[in-house]
C-alpha cells in the first residue's frame, strides 16, 4: 500500500512540473509574440514579415527545451571545466 502511495506522490509531483513548465513557455510565447506585433506597427512592416518573424520565435520556444535563463541556472552548480565542455 504505501509503494502506491509513493508511487501516486512521485506521479502527482511529475505531472504538476509538466504543466507548470507548459504554462511558463506559453507565457513567454505570448510576451515575445506582443513584443513583435509592437516593433512591427512602429516600423510599419509588413504583415508576411511579421508573421515569418512570429513563426521563428514560436519554433524557438517550442523546441528548446532549456530557455537561456535555465540553462544557466542548470549548469551554476557544476564544475567550470564541466561547463566550459557543454
Amino acid at each position: 500500500m504505501s509503494f502506491g502511495a509513493c508511487f501516486y506522490t512521485l506521479l502527482l509531483g511529475t505531472m504538476s512540473a509538466l504543466l507548470a513548465a507548459m504554462d511558463t513557455r506559453g507565457h513567454e510565447l505570448k510576451e515575445k509574440q506582443g513584443i513583435i506585433n509592437n516593433f512591427c506597427e512602429q516600423a510599419h512592416i509588413d504583415s508576411s514579415l511579421k508573421e515569418r518573424m512570429k513563426s521563428a520565435i514560436e519554433y524557438k520556444v517550442k523546441n528548446d527545451f532549456f530557455s537561456d535563463f535555465e540553462t544557466g541556472t542548470f549548469l551554476e552548480g557544476t564544475s567550470e571545466s564541466l561547463r566550459y565542455k557543454v
